[in-house]
Parts: structure tokens; sequence; C-alpha cells
């Protein structure tokens, strides 16, 4: 499966996550070993999923049947260990535990989740290098802690000089 995505002005990019792989690789081993105790066709689809598609945690809640905020991925955990003592063993030695095999996913930078970082510069967010406009919000709030700042430091520099003024008049 390969992910589309914009690369600039009406450019399109092209490529595949490499948790693909890990999911084919997956799906191998329900065909050929049949049904795996406790992996159900509900964690099948939510890992296949998230293993072949940018999908984030939120998305994937529906799918799960899931509300907590930490449900998806204690649930995608929880699926990936029932699974892996049934990977091929050359699977199994590239991910070495199914802790690493659920973190392929994790750290690839895709259109969707460069667009998603895009939309948090509003935020504050600095973008590796790129130039960063704030919103109007938080160019306010920025301002208004440097004067509270300024605001604390002329007092205890005043409360200082008082200080010092009674000390030396005693």
């Amino acid at each position: 499966m390969t992910v589309e995505g914009r690369k600039g002005k009406g450019e399109q990019t092209s490529f595949t996550l490499p948790s693909v792989q890990l999911w084919n690789a997956i799906e191998h081993s329900v065909e050929h070993q049949g049904a795996i105790p406790q992996f159900y066709e509900k964690r099948q689809a939510v890992l296949k999923a998230y293993l072949t598609t940018e999908a984030s945690f939120a998305d994937l809640r529906p799918l799960a049947g899931l509300t907590s905020r930490d449900g998806v991925p204690r649930y995608l955990r929880r699926s990936m260990q029932i699974v892996f003592p049934y990977l091929p063993p050359e699977v199994q030695a590239e991910y070495h535990t199914p802790e690493q095999a659920f973190r392929t996913r994790s750290g690839i930078r895709t259109p969707t989740s460069i667009e998603r970082r895009r939309q948090s510069i509003g935020q504050g967010v600095v973008v590796e290098g790129e130039k960063v406009e704030f919103s109007k919000d938080y160019k306010t709030h920025l301002s208004e802690a440097a004067s509270r700042r300024w605001q604390r430091e002329r007092e205890a520099r005043r409360a200082a000089q008082t200080e010092e003024q009674v000390i030396a008049t005693s």
C-alpha cells in the first residue's frame, strides 16, 4: 500500500510505509497458521489500519470501539503481543520484541504528519527551521507573559533597594 501526499504546488509524492511489510508478515502468518488465539477480526482490522495507513490513534478510536485517549495505543500493543510469537523467525529477529514491532510506524514523516505539524504552527510550534507564523493570540500571550516577568523583576529590584536603604540608615 502506498500513501499519497502533496510535495509542493501540485506535485504528488508516493511512498510505502515501512510498517506495511510488518502487516504483510502478520497477514501471511494468519493465513498459514489459521486462527491465532485472541487475535480476533476486530484486533486485526485495527492493527491493519494502524500499520498500513496514516491513521492517528484518535482516528482509530471508533474502529477499536474505545473512548479513552490511551485506549488505542494499549489495544495496539496488546494486539502486537498476541500476534508476535506467531510471526516467522526472521521477522521476529528483525524486530526483537513486540514493542519494537509496534514502534515501526513511529517517527516516520508522512505527508499527513507533516501537514499536522504545519497546522500546529498556529499554536506556536516550531517546525524544523521553517519560517514560523504565530497566531495573534499566541503573540499576545507571549507579550503578556514577558510583561509580567519584567514587572516581577522590577518589583524585586525595588524591594532589594528598599532593604539596602533600610540597612544603610540603621
